[in-house]
């Protein structure tokens, strides 16, 4: 059984409309039918209410739902990211201002340095963008 079947079945079982448990959560009934359909998924603090509430254990509620450890897995791959993501916008950010400082002769660098700044800075920017379509 699905994630959303097993919802919808403790919903259904505690003789409970979609409106109830909506209200219940301070969230739209059109939420609680988003995730009975699997069209989305409730986030971790949901889930745990939605087990107590239901009183059904987070094993139970997620066993064997493929759609939703995907959308979990997910979540937290985005969350490690994010530290990199800005890493690589400050370096990105330092290395256009020693190419603003190089074109005003605010500073003067040898040709080997350019040459290892652009490369770097290249580098960093692919690196960047293969992060943003993650």
């Amino acid at each position: 059984m699905k994630f959303g079947d097993r919802l919808k079945n403790a919903r259904t079982e505690m003789n409970l409309t979609q409106e109830q448990v909506a209200n219940d959560f301070f969230i739209t009934r059109q939420t609680i039918s988003s995730w009975e359909n699997e069209k989305t998924y409730p986030d971790i603090a949901s889930l745990i209410k939605l087990s107590d509430y239901y009183h059904i254990s987070l094993d139970t509620l997620l066993k064997e739902d493929s759609g939703m450890k995907e959308y979990l897995e997910k979540k937290s791959v985005e969350k490690s990211i994010i530290p990199m993501f800005i890493m690589l916008i400050i370096i990105d950010l330092l290395f256009i201002t020693l190419l603003v400082l190089k074109i005003i002769n605010v500073i003067q660098f040898s040709n080997n340095a350019v040459l290892i700044l652009n490369t770097f800075g290249i580098l960093n920017a692919i690196a960047l963008l293969q992060l943003s379509f993650f």
